[in-house]
């Protein structure tokens, strides 16, 4: 593949990644800033248990995103060492 030819893709991927990607995020952010106000709002359960619950899954949540980091970096850093 001739440089120029990887200089074009790759000025066309950073552009697409921009002009797509970043409103797409946006969007998602405000869906579910939206549905979580919305479900607080017509939560059936009381606002103590309702904030209990909330606080419960948050922790589950970050508990599962740090075994999940956790886990790809021993990967990367098992893939760095076979390269090395």
């Amino acid at each position: 593949m001739s440089n120029s030819l990887r200089k074009r893709i790759l000025h066309l991927s950073r552009h697409f990644s921009r002009r797509v990607y970043t409103p797409f995020i946006a969007g998602i952010t405000v869906g579910i800033a939206v549905g979580l106000s919305a479900g607080l709002l017509f939560a059936p359960a009381s606002g103590d248990r309702t904030r209990r619950v909330l606080r419960r899954e948050i922790q589950r949540g970050t508990r599962a995103i740090g075994g999940i980091s956790d886990s790809a970096s021993e990967i990367g850093r098992k893939v760095l060492k076979t390269a090395v």
